[in-house]
């Protein structure tokens, strides 16, 4: 589960690599790099350069890190797997159940705070604030549910086809 893995720091011999894959997690766009022994390492991207508080994730330089990775494996003489896609956790059948209970959740929430709404207990100050952050949280948890699905079945699909 994402988030509650403890991280590793190790060192991989190319000769050791046995798969790239690209996942999807969320709205990141991750790298897993697979050993011949079955180790799973999770690779995010990078901060983009810029300004301001919040910065996206440089997503075109995890794909030149990984184009970068399989042509130095190349050069020293290990073959270099290609970078397929693949799933993570909230693209298997139990990410998408956790997601179905968190869209659950926040509609209730909405729910409340609209019923809230209308009895008049959000009319203090920044009360209609959170009040729309509630109503919308079921929106944004129904798109990353959409979003997953999308992206289980093109990988199930290319993997079939293959």
């Amino acid at each position: 589960m994402p988030l509650t893995g403890r991280r590793r720091v190790r060192r991989v011999p190319f000769a050791e690599i046995a798969g790239l894959n690209s996942v999807q997690n969320a709205t990141d766009d991750l790298l897993t790099l697979t050993t011949r022994d079955g180790e799973r390492f999770v690779l995010p991207p990078s901060l983009a350069p810029g300004q301001g508080l919040i910065r996206a994730p440089d997503q075109a330089g995890l794909g030149a890190f990984a184009g970068a990775l399989q042509a130095a494996m190349t050069a020293a003489g290990s073959a270099a797997p290609p970078v397929a896609d693949g799933l993570c956790f909230w693209n298997r059948p139990v990410g998408l159940s956790l997601f179905g209970i968190m869209f659950l959740a926040s509609l209730a929430l909405a729910v409340v705070a609209l019923w809230g709404m209308w009895e008049g207990a959000a009319t203090r100050h920044r009360g209609g604030e959170a009040v729309a952050i509630l109503v919308m949280l079921p929106v944004g948890v129904a798109w990353m549910i959409r979003r997953s699905w999308k992206r289980r079945r093109a990988v199930l699909r290319a993997l079939r086809e293959s």
